[in-house]
């Protein structure tokens, strides 16, 4: 769960203004589907 933050903070937050509350929702739902289908994830075997 950590790392998830630590992504999030990085790959979304740093230097981003959103215009509403609703803005930065839509954009945080689209973050958590990408983190969630789409990116490429390294697990320990």
């Amino acid at each position: 769960m950590e790392n998830f933050f630590g992504r999030l903070k990085v790959e979304m937050f740093y230097g981003e203004k959103f215009e509403s509350v609703n803005a930065f929702i839509d954009e945080l739902n689209e973050y958590i589907y990408y983190y969630n289908n789409e990116r490429i994830s390294s697990k320990l075997t």
